[in-house]
């Protein structure tokens, strides 16, 4: 398969001044430590936390236009070109989902009156939705989201996101804006001609939640079901920061085995994703085979992603699940726990599972699934990965790919991947590589 684009190289070595993660996260304790290729602060949190929403911007170059949007179900349309002509511009800003904490409802707004081009507007000021709303031009389409309005000298709470509104007069032959929260950004624009519309003197036009501040850093989750702590490896790429859209979430098993493999990899290809490696604690064959998965499902959903999409930009569109070996079997068990409910991962990718290590057990919930699916919707990818040299898995593997295939199940995108010539272990980091190709969409 072809080598993924050039993309920004990875930066494995970690700042270890490292930011406080965000409010509301109890920090039982923290150390430095030396790891080798992370030389990383490791924290030991637990609790409850509070996520808020991204706003995401892209651009479409025929129009000139740039266009912003909290919704995951419109970004995915856009990124699938179902809406075609957008592209991300790699930025995005926080914003709060509802208006528990004081937010105001930031109305959105559509206009098709300056055909052949069309124009969004938003804004959290009521005097501006009350008077867009009666007029003829606009059309109110929804709250998109919530923020606040900065104080009477121009400035957000410390540690709030302060975002920027532009104008472009009309440039291209219809109204169209931009909002930022990088300052550097709100200056060229200005220079370029458009119009600020913000405080005159700082130019913020709306205050959001603080922005995420993970950095790449190794800490230490409790599974809330079991007490179990468990020891993740969070690696960004380089070029990662507050202002960054959201990315892939790689979330791989077996780190103690697989991280600096996994990480090579990514440094090879420059894949624009966040490497959540977790090390198994020594419990891969109670975690990774049932009844366990129950528990360690449990881990993933209710502890581990709601941390990684609480203190990273995450696309939760867009998260994978990725084990090797027995590690392997995990994806698949954890494809049976939540269906026919909402699929937690959108790639479930396994390399050399070892799914003989309960034959019947797998092949019973093969068979479950399909009975409770049938003929709906399985909008998800999963790769069977096997090798073919020496003492491998392959024929387990290719026979439950064979079942599967059988079934014909509608939108679950099944793919084998073979690699005969490598062994159990040495064909997980060329199948990591090609996996991350399909996860980018190229050929």
């Amino acid at each position: 398969m072809a080598i993924l684009g050039v993309m920004p190289p990875w930066e494995p070595v970690i700042d270890l001044d490292m930011p406080a993660p965000q409010p509301g996260l109890p920090m039982l304790r923290w150390l430095r430590t030396g790891l080798g290729v992370l030389g990383a602060c490791i924290f030991f949190v637990s609790g409850a936390f509070a996520a808020s929403g991204n706003a995401v911007e892209y651009f479409n170059a025929a129009l000139g236009h740039y266009f912003v949007t909290a919704s995951p179900d419109e970004a995915a349309a856009l990124d699938a070109a179902t809406i075609p002509g957008w592209a991300r511009t790699g930025y995005a800003f926080s914003v709060a989902v509802d208006g528990s904490g004081g937010d105001l409802p930031v109305c959105r707004f559509f206009s098709a009156a300056f055909a052949p081009r069309s124009s969004h507007f938003y804004t959290p000021y009521d005097s501006e939705c009350t008077l867009l709303k009666a007029g003829t031009t606009w059309t109110y389409e929804s709250i998109a989201f919530y923020l606040s309005l900065p104080s009477a000298t121009g400035a957000c709470p410390a540690g709030a996101t302060s975002i920027y509104r532009l104008y472009n007069n009309g440039a291209t032959g219809a109204p169209n804006h931009r909002y930022t929260a990088v300052r550097a950004i709100f200056d060229a624009m200005r220079a370029q001609g458009w119009t600020a519309e913000g405080n005159d003197a700082t130019g913020i036009f709306a205050c959001g939640p603080p922005p995420p501040h993970g950095a790449s850093a190794m800490v230490s989750l409790v599974a809330s079901r079991q007490g179990t702590f468990y020891d993740v490896s969070i690696l960004v790429p380089k070029g990662y920061d507050a202002n960054s859209d959201p990315l892939p979430v790689i979330y791989a098993l077996d780190a103690q085995i697989r991280l600096q493999s996994l990480l090579d990899v990514m440094q090879q290809t420059g894949a624009r994703a966040i490497l959540v490696a977790i090390h198994d604690m020594n419990r891969r064959q109670t975690d990774f085979n049932m009844p366990g998965a129950y528990d360690y499902l449990a881990f993933l959903t209710k502890d581990l992603i709601p941390y990684i999409e609480a203190n990273y930009r995450a696309d939760p569109r867009r998260r994978v699940l990725s084990g090797l070996s027995t590690g392997g079997n995990f994806p698949f068990h954890a494809l049976y726990i939540e269906t026919p409910s909402k699929w937690s991962f959108a790639h479930y990718w396994s390399s050399e599972g070892a799914f003989w290590q309960q034959a019947d057990i797998v092949y019973l919930e093969e068979g479950w699934m399909f009975d409770a699916i049938r003929r709906s919707p399985f909008q998800v990818t999963l790769i069977l990965a096997r090798g073919g040299a020496g003492d491998t898995n392959t024929v387990y593997v290719r026979a439950l790919y064979d079942q599967l295939a059988s079934r014909q199940y509608v939108g679950l995108r099944l793919l084998d991947l073979y690699y005969p010539q490598l062994g159990h272990v040495p064909m997980d980091a060329p199948a990591f590589r090609d996996s991350l190709q399909i996860l980018f969409g190229q050929p």
